[in-house]
């Protein structure tokens, strides 16, 4: 395929990243108050064409190979659809090439991501033991990119993302 091809199919993508997805940083805690980040693309749909269009502009376009899974949403137990892109190097490949087509709060949250990835590849660490602590500014970047979708969520998301916001800010 042209090169048009390929900027119509990323810019698909993005688009439907803006209006349905996320970009997040997952902070898992252990009980010893040592956390692990983890950056995350996401979208979720009730269409299996839409997410299953998705995956095939991931994989042609980023190589990458999302994980896609469905669960039952809402009362009616209707289905939903979702793809998960979740290690640093797809991550960092997905989002330089929608990185152009991005804009607002996502552009700025996957401009964090990336410059959070490229640290953790300098400084290596090895998963929950040993490895290299997070630094200052991966910290501030975790915190910054959940605060940049904390806008507009629920009391018991406020809180959840408050208690986050607190623990990695006596971290840093």
């Amino acid at each position: 395929m042209d090169n048009q091809q390929t900027t119509n199919e990323l810019s698909w993508l993005a688009g439907f990243i803006e209006a349905d997805g996320s970009l997040q940083m997952m902070v898992q805690m252990k009980a010893n108050e040592q956390i692990k980040l983890t950056p995350l693309i996401t979208a979720v749909g009730c269409e299996i064409e839409l997410i299953d269009r998705c995956a095939f502009i991931l994989q042609t376009r980023c190589g990458v190979n999302p994980h896609r899974g469905s669960f039952s949403q809402g009362g009616n137990k209707r289905v939903a659809y979702r793809f998960t892109v979740s290690k640093q190097a797809t991550c960092v490949r997905t989002l330089e090439k929608l990185k152009p087509f991005l804009y607002g709060r996502k552009g700025e949250i996957a401009t964090l991501i990336l410059e959070f990835c490229q640290s953790r590849f300098i400084q290596p660490r090895k998963g929950w033991q040993g490895g290299k602590p997070y630094t200052k500014r991966e910290l501030e970047i975790a915190q910054r990119v959940i605060q940049l979708n904390s806008v507009g969520v629920s009391e018991t998301t406020r809180k959840s993302v408050e208690r986050v916001s607190k623990t990695l800010a006596q971290m840093i």
